[in-house]
């Protein structure tokens, strides 16, 4: 199977329609007459639609199912390609399309029907642009894979093997492959030529790891930009070498140049970054011209003009790099879920950085690349969200405004209800304040600038304006996106993914420089805003720090009356701070550039300086209210005096030196929000959305990470054992997200039911609510990471109870889809009812599906036992107290038979407040066996009469004795929690809340307990408690406590919040009755005293519990498979 024609030589000469046919019939497809074209009227096409071809021609047919076609269109159009496909679609089951507007550049699309929901559909393009001038070695490796079996007439196998064919995964995932290869390779070079630099340029750890980074990043990025055609232009923007990094490569070797010091160097620091020579009457030295980006990336990062930083690179070692970069197609556009080109697009940008990081370099900074799917859903929920929250429109129908084609045919279908508030939404759009606070390579700053430009460029004509995507683009980034990363790489890889969004849309006459990012996507550590327990920025007390007029000799007199004119020193800095932001923004030239960013950094260093020294102000008027009553009066100063005096001189010292150390270095271990970003707080009091991939991090693997949030007073207040690094940045999400606003992050599963998370949990029931909730269980997603993964949308408020459950089963691409699928399950769920007494979140019961069931909690009440503080007298509570009359065991509110006897309650007939009570050791399977303890019952009321009641002398006697080591909320006469007495006097079920296999038993007759366990009494009468137990002590139920359970080494723990979600069986008494009857035998054998020493009762025990278990089994229906499944488990 292959192709019998060389495509190395066929596809230049691919100039007709006649050639198109050629093709595919050396590949093996039955073709049709060349001559015979359609008209766009037998596809049903729109008139708009129609309008744009030329002519159609059929190039093969499979059954009318699946069928190549090649539309010729009059000019080259990308609409016409977007939109023309889902035409189509109507009438042929499987499409595969050429559009080509010269017969020189075709775009091989293959369109898929990707289902939504019940009769709802969308259109899926993946694109394959092919310059039959130039292609590509994948663009022909990807055309020869068509190559079609004789065999293969089916047009449902010819349709997947084009699937397979046109996989964008496979061509990116070949693409990382080898450009880490070359990556490694290239480190080994240079660290190999430069040993002249090893004590120099290259002496800090990983430094040639980062030049390498920074050169391939460099060169990757110009591969887009040649793309474009901005490479040695000589006849307008857009006619410049597409291959000029290559061609420019081979001239090198030609001339005998060195391609690196004679072509990179000159090109990156002299050309690109040199804004002085970009004008239309200069060419430069490479002949054409080329633009001046701006922007930072071709800053140069050493004095490359100092024969000392001469970097020695032959041109072999660039061998490597175009062999790969020269293999593939590089498309500027980043692909969209239902939209994708095989060609390498920018997103691989940060595929690179962040896959490219060392494996426990990436472990420490809790460093994963988020899928794209994921990136689209998270963005997408979070502004339907914010919008529908703003202006007051129901989700569904700001839904459908985002969901919307950009098509012909749909300009004017936006709804009567969007159409009524247009320029609210758009107002809202262009007001919104975005963060991700983790930002690493973009992808969700990325993702959220798409969302909000395509939401406003949908109400251009409502509005009668006609803004271009490019114009969006730029405020966007400069008014609503922001980002911060500890990592410095990672920011540097988010600017060029944001500046190459700019880039694909810029169709102006002049090349704008590009923006400048530095204070849009800034290097800091989002959860640290202090030093040394110093709060660096308090904008409450911003006015009192700040001194404006001392600032003004910062800038010329023509920026002063414009920066200081309002009295109110705090709003004037901070007003000034914002001008300078917007100015260095837009501004390209070098020296003008450093002139503002040293007038920022000045004054974000008084304001912090200030509030520095008024820390250690503190510190010195502390020190002199010790040493001024000894000097007054004259006396010496006690040696402990003179030391807590030491220490707070040393801390003014130690605060003053380190904050001079990080003001000469300009390097910020920190991040103030409030200070670098302080229009968002200043307008709004907190971002609209913050949204994140946090970094996933455990303590005990990452103490030092930890060590620095936990010693600040964030830490002190959130930190707990057995956290997640990542929970530290939902506390800060809520912080810096204003009311109403959303937080929107992609985390591990286990916390909502982690003893490590307590706080969080507590915290985000008290202060948001979920809005969406995405449970993807462990499928896999991320390639580095195995576990339980989710994603919630939270809003920061309290009034919302219900929200929409969502559960994927086998693959991601569901995420996005509005009802149930075979791989996805939704639902609605209520806040009030997941969040647990425990500090816990419990969303549903896993495992094994049943049908026809009821919750036990909607049928029963449950309840744990008293909690005594304490029962008894332990080694612990001992060890502080000098008591001589009290020993290890002695019962407090726990007696033994012995204790009880002392008491002397006899007298006056045995006091009803005196209970029988079961030891832990007291219950087994079926079986109570008690062991003659006692428990004095004393809830509110009782304690009183305790207090007062002479008839109760004798227990309050009892319990003065044990005062001090009562530690009840009720004490000294009262359990610290008594429960409703209900729960032990009617009959019931009793369980162990942990157990290594289930331990359900039955008693009438009334015994009490503690908080080891927990019970279960009748609430409707249609359900028998003993058809109950013999189910939970089925092999069914084991199944089910394993799925939902707490691992506690060896078993589990099954808490009145887990049992409550447990599934029984819906039927009638009468159909109750089988399993009733055996519990009754087995409650009566195992009730014998020697049970436990007769093997015979024993089996008989056994052969009753497996009866138990297949009528189970029938009643819940399972299949023979999941019997299986539940007899194997251990």
């Amino acid at each position: 199977m292959g192709t019998n024609i060389d495509l190395d030589e066929f596809l230049p000469t691919m100039d007709a329609p006649d050639k198109v046919y050629q093709l595919f019939e050396s590949l093996g497809f039955k073709v049709l007459d060349s001559h015979l074209k359609t008209n766009p009227s037998v596809y049903n096409l729109p008139v708009k639609e129609a309008a744009l071809v030329e002519k159609i021609y059929a190039v093969s047919n499979y059954d009318r199912r699946f069928q190549i076609l090649l539309f010729k269109l009059k000019e080259e159009n990308k609409e016409a390609i977007r939109t023309i496909p889902e035409k189509i679609l109507r009438e042929v089951d499987f499409p595969f399309i050429i559009f080509t507007p010269d017969f020189k550049t075709y775009t091989f699309t293959l369109v898929e029907k990707v289902r939504e929901g019940p009769g709802e559909f969308k259109r899926k393009l993946t694109k394959l642009v092919v310059d039959s001038s130039q292609p590509y070695h994948t663009d022909k490796e990807i055309l020869g894979s068509l190559a079609l079996s004789v065999d293969t007439k089916n047009p449902v196998e010819v349709y997947k093997m084009f699937q397979s064919a046109f996989s964008v995964e496979k061509v990116t995932k070949k693409f990382f492959t080898e450009y880490r290869e070359v990556f490694e390779r290239l480190v080994g070079e240079v660290t190999k030529q430069n040993k002249h630099l090893k004590f120099t340029l290259f002496s800090r750890d990983a430094s040639v790891e980062n030049f390498v980074k920074i050169l391939l990043g460099r060169l990757m990025f110009l591969y887009f930009i040649q793309k474009r055609g901005w490479l040695n232009c000589f006849d307008g923007w857009g006619s410049g070498d597409k291959k000029f990094l290559y061609n420019k490569f081979q001239e090198a070797k030609k001339e005998k140049k060195n391609y690196f010091k004679d072509y990179l160097e000159p090109l990156f620091f002299d050309t690109l970054n040199n804004p002085r020579r970009d004008k239309p009457d200069q060419a430069t030295q490479f002949g054409g011209r080329i633009p001046f980006l701006n922007g930072g990336l071709f800053e140069p990062e050493y004095d490359y003009q100092d024969v000392r930083n001469h970097i020695l690179l032959e041109n072999s070692t660039f061998d490597d790099v175009f062999s790969v970069f020269e293999k593939y197609n590089f498309t500027v556009k980043e692909d969209e879920p239902l939209e994708k080109e095989v060609a390498i697009d920018p997103e691989m940008l940060g595929k690179v950085f962040e896959n490219l990081l060392e494996e426990n370099l990436r472990k420490g900074k809790g460093t994963y690349y988020t899928p794209r799917e994921i990136v689209h859903y998270m963005c997408h929920e979070s502004l339907i969200n914010y919008l529908a929250s703003e202006v007051s429109l129901d989700q569904d129908v700001i839904r459908n405004l985002l969901d919307r084609e950009q098509s012909l045919e749909k300009k004017e279908t936006l709804s009567s209800a969007i159409r009524e508030k247009a320029k609210e939404i758009d107002e809202k759009l262009a007001d919104i304040k975005v963060l991700d606070p983790a930002c690493g390579s973009g992808a969700f700053l990325v993702g959220m600038l798409h969302e909000v430009i395509n939401a406003r460029l949908s109400l251009n004509r409502e509005l009668g304006r006609s803004l271009s995507e490019y114009e969006v683009k730029k405020v966007t980034i400069q008014n609503n996106i922001y980002g911060v990363d500890i990592d410095p790489g990672a920011t540097e890889i988010a600017k060029l993914r944001l500046w190459l969004t700019l880039v694909v849309d810029h169709n102006l006459s002049e090349i704008e420089p590009l923006p400048n990012l530095d204070y849009k996507i800034m290097v800091g550590n989002s959860l640290l805003d202090e030093f040394m327990g110093v709060k660096l920025f308090n904008p409450e007390n911003a006015k009192a720090q700040a001194n404006g007029k001392k600032m003004i000799s910062l800038f010329d007199e023509d920026s002063q009356v414009s920066l200081f004119e309002n009295d109110d020193k705090k709003t004037s800095v901070l007003k000034a701070l914002q001008g300078l932001h917007a100015l260095y923004f837009k501004e390209s030239d070098p020296e003008k550039k450093k002139q503002i960013r040293t007038q920022i950094d000045k004054i974000e260093f008084d304001l912090i300086e200030a509030t520095v020294n008024d820390e250690v102000s503190q510190l010195e008027r502390k020190t002199k209210g010790i040493v001024e009553p000894y000097l007054s009066h004259g006396i010496g100063i006690p040696a402990k005096e003179a030391e807590r005096i030491s220490k707070l001189s040393s801390q003014q010292g130690q605060i003053l030196e380190t904050f001079n150390e990080i003001k000469k270095s300009n390097v910020k271990p920190f991040f103030l929000f409030q200070l670098h970003f302080s229009d968002v707080f200043e307008k709004k009091g907190g971002f609209d959305i913050v949204i994140a991939n946090p970094p996933y991090m455990k303590e005990r693997d990452n103490k030092k990470v930890f060590e620095i949030v936990n010693n600040s007073s964030f830490g002190k207040k959130y930190h707990q054992g057995k956290m997640d690094y990542w929970y530290y940045f939902l506390h800060k999400a809520i912080d810096i997200t204003k009311d109403n606003g959303f937080i929107s992050y992609i985390t591990s599963r286990y916390w909502i039911n982690s003893y490590g998370a307590k706080k969080l949990i507590e915290r985000v029931n008290k202060e948001l609510s979920f809005v969406n909730f995405v449970d993807i269980g462990k499928l896999k997603v991320f390639d580095e990471v195995a576990g339980y993964h989710m994603i919630a949308v939270y809003k920061k408020t309290v009034d919302i109870d219900l929200f929409t459950y969502k559960k994927l089963q086998n693959e991601i691409s569901d995420i996005s889809k509005s009802s149930n699928t075979e791989n996805l399950e939704i639902k609605t769920l209520s806040k009030k009812e997941i969040f647990t007494d425990n500090d816990e979140i419990i969303l549903e019961t896993d495992g094994l599906k049943y049908d026809n069931v009821v919750l036990l909690g909607s049928i029963a009440d449950t309840s744990v036992g008293v909690q005594e503080s304490p029962d008894k007298i332990n080694s612990k509570l001992l060890l502080s107290a000098k008591r001589t009359d009290i020993s290890v065991g002695d019962g407090v509110f726990v007696l033994s038979q012995k204790e009880l006897d002392n008491l002397r309650l006899k007298e006056i007939g045995r006091l009803p407040i005196i209970k029988k009570y079961l030891d832990p050791n007291d219950v087994y399977r079926y079986r109570v066996s008690w062991k003659s303890k006692y428990l004095i019952y004393s809830d509110n009321k009782i304690k009183e009469d305790i207090k007062s009641n002479k008839e109760y002398i004798s227990i309050k006697n009892h319990l003065d004795k044990f005062r001090e080591f009562i530690s009840s909320s009720n004490k000294p006469y009262g359990l610290h929690r008594s429960r409703d007495i209900k729960y032990f006097i009617e009959p019931k079920i009793i369980f162990k809340n942990m157990f290594i296999m289930p331990d359900f038993t039955y008693d009438d007759k009334g015994y009490f307990f503690g908080f080891s366990f927990s019970s279960i009494i009748q609430k409707d009468k249609t359900f028998d408690l003993k058809y109950i137990l013999g189910i939970l002590n089925s092999k069914v139920a084991f199944n089910w406590f394993q799925k939902n359970g707490k691992r506690r080494g060896a078993g589990f723990d099954i808490g009145v919040e887990k049992l409550r979600l447990f599934p029984i069986k819906k039927i009638t008494l009468q159909e109750q009755k089988p399993i009733i009857e055996i519990v009754d035998k087995l409650l009566d054998i195992t009730k014998d005293g020697d049970y436990l020493q007769n093997p015979t009762r024993q089996t008989q025990v056994k052969d009753y519990e497996k009866q138990i278990d297949q009528l189970v089994y029938k009643l819940y229906g399972l299949t023979p498979e999941e019997i299986l499944v539940v007899e194997d488990q251990k």
